[in-house]
């Protein structure tokens, strides 16, 4: 199955099974959801170091949560913020920060001021 198409019976399912010890189910969870969270984790740390790691405890995140996902997202959505989430606090555990939009443009905007 694709993140993309998702079936949400079949995710409640799943999420049943992992809540009563279904190791397999949330292997499940995990393959349709790799795909999505690699492609944040990538996007967002440049250099492999780490990314590991945190696709590591993004999963370890979610079958720690699950029991309270309410199913008023998609799951994938929901496995995204705790990617997203996650990456954040690795930048507050390496003492980094992720400018937001407006400080970048204010950063471009006082450079262009000093010529």
């Amino acid at each position: 199955m694709n993140y993309k198409h998702e079936d949400s019976q079949e995710y409640q399912y799943l999420v049943k099974r992992v809540l009563h010890g279904d190791t397999n189910a949330f292997s499940t969870i995990i393959k349709n959801t790799e795909g999505l969270v690699t492609q944040i984790v990538y996007k967002m740390i440049p250099n492999s170091e780490g990314r590991k790691d945190i696709a590591q405890e993004v999963y370890l995140k979610v079958f720690q949560n699950l029991k309270s996902f309410r199913f008023q997202s998609k799951i994938s959505t929901w496995i995204a913020q705790i990617t997203y989430n996650t990456f954040l606090n690795f930048l507050d555990k390496k003492n980094l920060y992720f400018p937001t939009l407006s400080q970048i443009l204010i950063n471009l905007m006082m450079k262009h001021l000093k010529y």
